[in-house]
């Protein structure tokens, strides 16, 4: 090659750098062509950060315009202060969107969110609800909803993981509670205190056998098996474990059965409640005050019984007022705990105070009385719950809110039921118990305001019964102890109660002082609703709570179940078919239908079953024989090559050694 024609390396090294620069500054006007052509690309990366999938999909389509809006609107989503009680108005279009309106839109659609059983019906409900929306699912169809749906999904993802771990941790508490029982049953016996061993084991044995009352009540119309199955699970006492995962895993609910998987916990807890922490409390605090067995391992059991009995009160009523069917039937009972998290903490924590304060200011009042007498005490309890059924009769709302069947189990399933959660709002407090299906805001009211004066009144029989000096009690507590203590209880309570109606919506107040009885409540259902998903809700409540407006039901179900059957809205499934009474259906055709329709689904899917089961079968069938087929063949082309090569040695004979072998090597396997 001539000289002149030859390249050197500095000229190479040159040119490299310059096409470098120059790709540099192409990728850079394509990131701006990028960015003017899509404005929200770079921000939707930033967001992807933080809200995964969302910000993806934002940028999957040119928002152009819209950019800045949307990237708002999602910003205030996912901003628990954007939260509302209500559903906000704002009937701006999707042009003249300013950052105000976005937030006021993006409160709607939590709003949605938090009150939608749904999160596809979430944002349905969203998107009619505002025409900026409407507009831009319009311009941009399936994408913009598909973000719509990550951040409703998202949204209920968060709820769902403080759910869980306070499901979780409840479990825990209960089944620590029942240890440190236990262990306190062991003390009791070895220091010779075989009275208090015998009633605490009382109360457990007590607490087991009506959870599998319940259990069998809640499993009456499925197999044995599964009943028996049920009941071990309750004297293994893993209960609250396998309730804590139906629940955390969203099992279904159970056709035929009278509640959901998470209503059967929330029952459990209360007979927990209301046969062992409550009872045992009382036990173990009378033990304290009145025995010698003053120990730290006494102190602690109590404290734990005390704290646990506080948490299952507060997440009962927790869990039920965030249930989003019972918050769209009951939008003015349901809903007072608030949406945004750091409230809602808030709110979990008032309520705790307040459950924890009343009953530890209940059950150190109960036990100084019983120093004295026990018979106070249970002369107390005894003309207060019969103060309750007589007004409970007077007003013609004794029987519960569970269907039953029978003059006997009539009469015995709401003495039963009324008494349990009668007790629990006594000590606890229990806030859904203002419920007009438990005991009703009036009655709500009274107890609490009844509880300081029983206090202090139970206080000063104790301070009268020491200073008389007839008595051998090994410690004696001082009036400052005794009142100071209550007081001190009590003060919390009233401030505790005090943050929380002044955090909750104001039209929840009302329900504290509310008259109305549950009969008055289920007829209010089915004649103020407008869904029928809601209407229907009365069937799944006693009889004798709606007897009043049953012509009305009846009419109203008879005209409305084939279109049901025909369009098959999604809240009609089978739990729901389950609670419609055979009586109430007028034609034998369609209640056959109703009937038979869970069961052929179950037999259609058995067969696929079944069918599926045979074709894996013969496909397995069909690969082993293609495999040995293969293997077979395989046999044969090795025969057959040493066949060849076995002829072929004559012919080979006089080779070179190399070759030799390499014919030996090829015929060794």
């Amino acid at each position: 090659m001539p000289k002149s024609s030859q390249i050197s390396p500095a000229c190479i090294k040159e040119e490299d750098n310059r096409v470098r620069d120059e790709n540099s500054v192409l990728r850079k006007r394509s990131e701006l062509h990028d960015r003017s052509d899509q404005p929200c690309g770079h921000v939707a990366q930033q967001f992807t950060s933080n809200n995964g999938g969302i910000g993806r999909q934002l940028s999957r389509f040119p928002l152009k315009d819209d950019a800045t809006r949307i990237l708002n609107l999602m910003a205030a989503i996912m901003k628990p202060k954007t939260l509302a009680s209500t559903l906000p108005s704002c009937m701006t279009p999707s042009s003249s969107m300013t950052k105000a309106d976005c937030v006021d839109i993006a409160r709607g659609f939590n709003y949605l969110t938090k009150t939608t059983a749904e999160d596809g019906d979430a944002v349905g409900e969203f998107l009619k609800a505002y025409p900026a929306m409407q507009e831009l699912s319009e311009r941009y169809p399936g994408t913009f909803e598909d973000v719509l749906l990550l951040a409703s999904v998202r949204l209920a993802s968060d709820n769902k993981k403080y759910a869980l771990i306070r499901l979780l941790f409840g479990a825990l508490l209960s089944t620590f509670d029942s240890m440190t029982d236990i262990y306190m049953i062991f003390v009791f016996w070895r220091t010779g205190e075989k009275v208090y061993a015998y009633a605490t084991v009382g109360f457990i044995m007590l607490s087991l056998f009506l959870q599998v009352l319940f259990v069998v009540l809640q499993n009456r119309k499925q197999p044995k098996g599964k009943i028996i199955k049920e009941c071990m699970c309750v004297m293994s006492l893993t209960k609250p474990g396998v309730d804590a995962y139906r629940v955390a895993i969203n099992a279904e609910d159970v056709p035929g059965s009278i509640c959901s998987p998470r209503s059967e916990m929330m029952y459990f807890k209360g007979v927990e409640l209301f046969a062992e922490a409550i009872p045992g409390s009382l036990v173990q605090s009378y033990a304290f005050l009145a025995g010698s067995n003053q120990s730290s391992a006494a102190v602690f059991s109590l404290a734990v019984s005390v704290s646990v009995a506080a948490f299952t009160s507060t997440t009962i009523s927790f869990d039920i007022d965030m249930d989003r069917i019972k918050r769209g039937h009951s939008p003015n009972f349901y809903g007072y705990i608030p949406d945004a998290t750091s409230k809602r903490v808030k709110m979990f924590l008032y309520i705790f105070l307040l459950s924890a304060c009343q009953i530890s200011a209940k059950i150190i009042a109960c036990s100084l009385c019983a120093v004295e007498s026990s018979k106070i005490v249970l002369t107390y309890l005894g003309v207060d719950m019969l103060l309750f059924f007589v007004y409970k009769l007077l007003r013609r709302d004794y029987q519960y809110w569970i269907p039953t069947k029978g003059c006997v189990i009539s009469v015995v399933i709401p003495l039963l039921f009324r008494v349990i959660v009668k007790s629990i709002t006594d000590f606890t407090g229990l806030l859904h118990a203002r419920h007009p299906l438990e005991l009703g805001g009036t009655y709500w009211t009274f107890t609490l305001v009844s509880t300081p004066v029983v206090c202090f009144y139970f206080g000063f029989r104790y301070l009268s019964f020491v200073a008389s000096g007839d008595h051998d009690l090994v410690t004696v507590l001082k009036s400052s102890q005794v009142y100071g203590t209550i007081g001190s209880l009590l003060l919390v309570q009233l401030i505790s109660l005090g943050y929380f109606l002044k955090t909750i919506d104001r039209k929840f107040i009302k329900t504290f002082t509310s008259t109305q009885t549950g009969n008055q409540y289920c007829e209010n259902i089915f004649l103020k609703s407008e869904e029928d998903e809601h209407k229907i809700y009365i069937l799944s409540k006693n009889r004798h709570k709606w007897r009043r407006v049953e012509s009305q039901v009846i009419d109203w179900l008879n005209n409305m179940i084939l279109v049901w059957q025909e369009e098959q809205p999604e809240w009609y499934n089978d739990q729901v078919r389950a609670t419609i009474p055979d009586w109430c259906v007028r034609d034998k055709e369609t209640l056959h239908m109703i009937r038979v329709s869970r069961e052929e689904r179950a037999t259609i899917a058995a067969r696929e079953i079944a069918k599926n089961r045979r074709r894996s079968v013969v496909a397995e069938i069909l690969q082993e024989c293609r495999l040995e087929m293969e293997v077979v063949e395989t046999e044969v082309e090795v025969r057959e090559a040493v066949s060849d090569s076995s002829s072929s040695d004559g012919k080979w004979g006089n080779s070179s050694s190399g070759e030799g072998e390499a014919t030996m090597t090829f015929q060794s396997p």
